[in-house]
């Protein structure tokens, strides 16, 4: 963790937004946008779902989940979490 500690420091992003680009100032920097887009990929997600049909869901992006349901049934995790091997839902 020290070794990294140096290439942390969110003011070595630097952005063009003329360009439309982004870059980081060290060798070795990483960027996570995981906390940052999450949220409006999973709402695309159940948009996506919701436009194909689907009236009840549940979207998991790493930890953060999502529901759709009607208003008049409430969305369950049950069969997902009970009967479903890793990553598939039974009925």
């Amino acid at each position: 963790m020290r070794q990294g500690l140096p290439l942390v420091n969110w003011r070595d992003l630097l952005i063009d937004e003329r360009a439309g680009t982004a870059w980081l100032r060290r060798p070795g920097m990483r960027l996570d946008l995981g906390g940052i887009a999450k949220l409006p990929i999973l709402e695309a997600g159940l948009q996506a779902l919701q436009e194909a049909g689907i009236e009840r869901a549940l979207v998991n992006g790493g930890g953060d989940v999502l529901a759709l349901s009607r208003d008049d049934q409430p969305a369950g995790a049950s069969a997902c979490a009970t009967r479903g091997a890793p990553g598939r839902c039974s009925a």
